[in-house]
């Protein structure tokens, strides 16, 4: 006798979009994945805000610091600068030769001019009036 061959049941194929089974479709499953990775990212985001909130403040910190430690030596050079300017101004007002007091006039102005001393207009040679 021939060998029966088992029988083999012929199954259609699902239309698309339907689900046969109670099973999450790749959509869904998908859409969970994506709000826990925005979940994960709105933690971080609020985990660098608090780390840029705390560094400020840490910056705020040194900064008056800074300016705590700056302020005796910042106010000795203002004194230390306007020293200076009066010596030029007792300097100047003494007679000197023409030569002399343009020599005295350039000291003046280059000590202003790179920044060691402040800039002041008060003690100007007459003829350099004239020029401005």
């Amino acid at each position: 006798m021939p060998k029966k061959k088992p029988s083999q049941r012929k199954t259609t194929p699902a239309p698309r979009g339907a689900t046969s089974s109670l099973a999450l479709s790749s959509l869904h499953q998908r859409l969970n994945v994506l709000r826990e990775e925005h979940q994960w990212l709105l933690k971080q985001i609020q985990r660098k805000r608090t780390e840029l909130s705390n560094f400020l403040e840490q910056m705020r910190a040194v900064g008056t610091e800074i300016f705590h430690r700056g302020a005796p030596v910042f106010s000795q050079f203002v004194t230390l600068d306007r020293e200076i300017h009066e010596l030029f101004a007792e300097i100047l007002s003494r007679k000197f030769g023409k030569q002399t007091r343009k020599k005295i006039v350039g000291i003046y102005q280059s000590l202003q001019m790179t920044g060691l001393i402040s800039p002041k207009q008060e003690l100007e040679d007459p003829e350099m009036e004239e020029l401005d």
